[in-house]
């Protein structure tokens, strides 16, 4: 079992917060191939940078998630 880990690494926690600012998440999958990309691109949007490229709430997410296959 794959334990969960944060979308960025750093050193230090300033070198953690550049890359929140200004690095793109990774695809779930690369981190765990069994993940679905439906899935994936769903949390790689409610990572979204910008938050007008957010799902606007919890109801638009549970709505995907219900629709979504995580695993392959």
């Amino acid at each position: 079992k794959q334990r969960p880990r944060p979308p960025f690494r750093g050193a230090s926690q300033n070198e953690i917060l550049v890359k929140h600012i200004k690095d793109k998440p990774p695809h779930p999958a690369t981190l765990n191939p069994d993940v679905t990309d439906e899935f994936g691109n769903l949390v790689l949007k409610m990572l979204a940078k910008k938050p007008d490229d957010r799902p606007p709430g919890f109801h638009e997410v549970l709505i995907e998630l219900r629709k979504a296959k995580v695993f392959k």
